[in-house]
C-alpha cells in the first residue's frame, strides 16, 4: 500500500509540475512534533458553489446543477468517505502519525460526544437542492455551523475550542483533522451552456488545546463541462486523488521566508 502511496505522489509531482492551474496553499505548515494520533473528527462537502455573474449566463447554467442535485449529493455521500480515507493514508504517511476515522469510534465514545455536542442539525443548509453539509458520519458533529459556512467556522477560536479540547479527551488523542470539500463554478459560456468548474479542498489540524498546528488548502485545475449529465460532475470529484495527496505533502514543508 505505502509503495502504491509514493508511486502516486510521484505522478502527481510530475504532472503538478505541468499544470499551473493546480494550486496548493499550505498556510500553517505542520507543527506537531509531539503527537501521535489524531481522529478525523469531521469530513465534510459541501453545496455546490455557485456563480451570480453574468446574471444570464450563470442563472442558465446554475438551473442545469440544481436540476441533478438530487443526483449530485448522491454521488457526494458516495465518494466523501473514499476522499477521507485517501487523505487519513496520506496525512499518516507524511506525518508519521496514527490516524483515527469516525468508522473506529466506539459507540460508548460516540455517546459520549454527543451527550455534550449533538449538533447534528447544524449540517442544514438553506438551499432548495443542496440542503446539507454530506459527512462521513451523520452520527456525530460537534461543530455548530451557520448555514453550511464552515470556512467561516473556522475563522474564529471560540466557535471550536471548547469541542475540539473536551472531544479530544472523549477519544484520547493529540489532535483532530477537519477536511471541507466542495465543486466551485469558476466560470460559465454564453447563455450557460457550458461551465468551468474545479474541486476545492480545505485540510484543518489541531492540537489538544485547540491551536491550530496545520492549515492547508487545494485547487485542481478548472475543467469545462456541460453540466446536464451527472457524470460531468462525476469528472469534477474524481480528481481527488490528486488534491489531497498534494495536501498531505505539502503540510509538513516548512515554510518559506521572503
Amino acid at each position: 500500500m505505502k509503495k502504491n502511496y509514493l508511486f502516486y505522489l510521484l505522478v502527481i509531482t510530475i504532472l503538478t509540475s505541468s499544470c499551473a492551474s493546480l494550486k496548493v496553499n499550505t498556510v500553517t505548515p505542520y507543527r506537531g512534533d509531539n503527537v501521535k494520533k489524531l481522529a478525523i473528527i469531521g469530513s465534510y462537502i459541501g453545496r455546490v458553489k455557485q456563480p451570480k455573474l453574468p446574471l444570464i449566463d450563470a442563472s442558465a447554467f446554475n438551473k442545469r446543477t440544481n436540476k441533478i442535485g438530487d443526483e449530485v449529493m448522491s454521488y457526494q455521500e458516495e465518494i466523501l468517505p473514499k476522499i477521507e480515507d485517501r487523505l487519513a493514508e496520506g496525512l499518516g504517511n507524511s506525518l508519521n502519525v496514527e490516524i483515527i476515522k469516525p468508522s473506529s469510534f466506539t459507540e460508548e465514545q460516540i455517546s459520549a460526544i454527543n451527550e455534550k455536542y449533538n449538533r447534528r442539525s447544524r449540517l442544514g443548509i438553506d438551499h432548495k437542492h443542496y440542503n446539507k453539509l454530506i459527512t462521513t458520519s451523520e452520527d456525530i458533529n460537534i461543530f455548530a455551523f451557520n448555514n453550511g459556512k464552515v470556512l467561516e467556522h473556522f475563522k474564529l477560536p471560540a466557535n471550536y475550542m471548547r469541542e475540539i479540547r473536551e472531544v479530544c479527551s472523549i477519544l484520547d488523542v493529540d489532535g483532530v483533522i477537519v477536511n471541507y470539500h466542495l465543486m466551485n463554478v469558476v466560470g460559465v459560456g454564453a447563455f450557460g451552456t457550458s461551465g468551468t468548474l474545479r474541486l476545492d479542498s480545505y485540510v484543518y489540524i489541531f492540537d489538544s488545546n485547540a491551536r491550530v498546528i496545520a492549515k492547508s488548502s487545494a485547487f485542481t485545475k478548472p475543467m469545462g463541462i456541460k453540466g446536464k449529465k451527472i457524470g460531468d460532475y462525476e469528472l469534477v470529484y474524481d480528481q481527488y486523488p490528486i488534491i489531497t495527496d498534494l495536501i498531505s505533502t505539502d503540510i509538513i514543508k516548512p515554510k518559506s521566508s521572503k
